[in-house]
């Protein structure tokens, strides 16, 4: 964001050094803006996706060994004689 203050301020100024009239800058700078907006979203996303790839790594396997407990609990409980509860 600092970096975008900063061309900014650079760009404004040569726009003034250079007499261009401001309706020649201002589109420029917003197109400046918005490319450095949808670069801090892909850093962003790069973040993310790399976090959420580590949180597969540990979450499947955690819940493939529930649905294990679950299955054995499922098939010892009808095999002890316990049903439904009604």
């Amino acid at each position: 964001m600092v970096a975008d203050l900063s061309l900014g301020r650079r760009l404004r100024a040569f726009g003034r050094e250079s007499g261009a009239p401001a309706s020649f800058y201002r589109p420029l700078m917003r197109v400046i803006s918005e490319k450095a907006q949808v670069r801090r979203r892909i850093v962003l996303w790069d973040a993310l996706h790399s976090l959420f790839h580590y949180w597969h790594v540990i979450h499947k396997p955690f819940a493939l060994v529930m649905y294990l407990f679950m299955l054995v609990h499922v098939v010892v409980a009808s095999m002890t004689g316990y049903g439904w509860a009604w």
